[in-house]
């Protein structure tokens, strides 16, 4: 095994298909758990990779966030999600480059100044859509999780106007990074305006991020008009991965060229 050189680069993703897109562009060299998460780690030429599936549920992923800065001390974190678009005019697949990361409590924005970008990563981040050719748009995202109720009312609506997309839990990461003082990005790939029917097919998926086809399909065959969503969701997943898979192909090849 050839000598790793530079700081460990590392991913964090919340279900498996995600996992997919950003170890399909890495020479995996070893796969292991941290507090029951998969964590797999590999490289990039020389440089060190490291790609940790959260799955979904706040308390878990904070604890697996918590335990593999912890253990492996990367010199920079990313976070790859597909998010659902706040309007229409965010085309499905578009890659968005998360300036600030903001989440729901209870049923309104978090007051807290919320985690931002690093400009380093994220001007890397500008540099690698552009060279894959990739749409990218810079803006917010926000965090709903499973067991939140979701925004209400006039106040509510003008928050989600300043949101490009809205993702499932990713927030907790930036928070994590934040803490440990860790240069971070929010990366998400837009799945279409399809809020609702992510959310529901999300309660179907196992804490460790997996979604199981069986347990789908008993789920909305006797639904057929959320089956139509369903299958639009799934027209969505399809592009957003690879849109994630791209841009993760340009990003590490950036950040290879690093010095």
């Amino acid at each position: 095994m050839q000598e790793m050189t530079g700081g460990l680069l590392a991913f964090f993703v919340g279900v498996f298909a995600e996992q997919w897109a950003v170890e399909g562009r890495i020479d995996v060299l070893q796969r292991t758990e941290l507090e029951g998460c998969p964590v797999t780690l590999g490289s990039i030429g020389r440089r060190a990779v490291l790609v940790c599936r959260t799955g979904l549920g706040r308390h878990r992923s904070r604890a697996v966030a918590q335990a593999v800065l912890r253990e492996h001390t990367p010199s920079a974190v990313l976070s790859l999600r597909m998010a659902a678009s706040v309007t229409e005019e965010m085309p499905v697949g578009n890659i968005v480059l998360c300036e600030r990361n903001y989440t729901c409590i209870g049923a309104a924005v978090s007051p807290e100044p919320p985690p931002e970008a690093d400009r380093r990563l994220l001007t890397l981040a500008e540099q690698a859509a552009r060279a894959a050719g990739l749409r990218y748009t810079l803006g917010n995202t926000l965090s709903l999780w499973r067991e939140s109720p979701g925004l209400e009312g006039h106040e509510a609506e003008m928050r989600l106007a300043e949101m490009a997309v809205v993702d499932a839990g990713g927030h907790v990461v930036a928070e994590v990074a934040r803490e440990q003082g860790v240069p971070f990005l929010a990366v998400r790939a837009a799945l279409g305006p399809v809020a609702d029917v992510a959310a529901e097919t999300l309660k179907l998926a196992s804490e460790r991020g997996h979604l199981r086809p069986g347990k789908v399909a008993l789920h909305y065959l006797p639904r057929p008009r959320n089956a139509q969503a369903f299958l639009r969701l799934a027209f969505g997943v399809k592009k957003a991965t690879k849109g994630l898979s791209a841009f993760t192909a340009g990003f590490l090849r950036e950040w290879s060229l690093e010095p």
